[in-house]
């Protein structure tokens, strides 16, 4: 029976990693709830996915409490400008749909355009701040860049949250499983896609004081920031 269920087989592994899932996304979730928190929690979740991915683990609830603290201020500036984007997306959409004759569909479809690329930026935006230290100004124009330099991965990487919860939300009998695995599972996922992004993008040697970075294309070259370690 030792060879099923010892601490070296594919089952344990399986068995340790779903329960860190759905640990780190029970904890995600409570602390998204205040609203005003959610930046920061899912910045401190995307720090222990890629630990997680990167087979780097330790106790979820410590990393997890040292990148909340760790970025905290910044994570709430950029989420409260998220939060305020989508906001007025809304807005705009209920205007525009309550007087049709006046605005028109290509108003609607603008607004749409322009929530769906705020969406595709969000995508990076948090991975970023998590692994990377850098002004929240540097931090928005690398996800910018990076959503432009790597827009196949974003449009999959933004598949890979939309499509998950399109079935689940026509599903009641599913929510179990959203609220057990709906934030870590896509974001697992969507980390084994970013991690060899981030690669590239660590520096090989002492972090150079600018910074910025650029994309590299044939000898990635890093010139970010340091990786952040809590």
């Amino acid at each position: 029976m030792g060879r099923f269920f010892g601490m070296d087989t594919k089952l344990y592994r399986f068995c340790s990693m779903a329960w860190s899932l759905i640990h780190l996304n029970l904890i995600t979730l409570a602390l998204c709830i205040p609203v005003i928190t959610a930046g920061a929690s899912l910045t401190a979740m995307h720090y222990c996915l890629l630990k997680l991915v990167r087979r780097e683990e330790g106790y979820i609830g410590v990393m997890f409490r040292n990148a909340f603290r760790q970025n905290f201020r910044q994570a709430t500036i950029l989420w409260i400008a998220v939060l305020a984007l989508f906001v007025s997306y809304r807005v705009d959409w209920v205007l525009v749909s309550s007087n049709p004759d006046i605005f028109g569909r290509p108003v609607q479809y603008g607004i749409m355009i322009l929530a769906i690329v705020t969406f595709m930026l969000f995508q990076f935006l948090f991975p970023l701040l998590s692994h990377f230290e850098n002004t929240v100004f540097m931090t928005v124009r690398n996800t910018v860049i990076l959503t432009i330099s790597r827009f196949p991965r974003v449009i999959v990487m933004t598949l890979v949250w939309v499509i998950p919860y399109m079935i689940l939300t026509h599903s009641f009998a599913l929510f179990p499983l959203l609220l057990m695995l709906g934030l870590t599972f896509p974001g697992f996922v969507c980390a084994k896609m970013y991690d060899p992004v981030f690669r590239l993008l660590e520096p090989a040697e002492e972090p150079a004081d600018d910074l910025a970075f650029e994309i590299p294309e044939e000898e990635p070259e890093s010139e970010t920031g340091k990786n952040k370690e809590t």
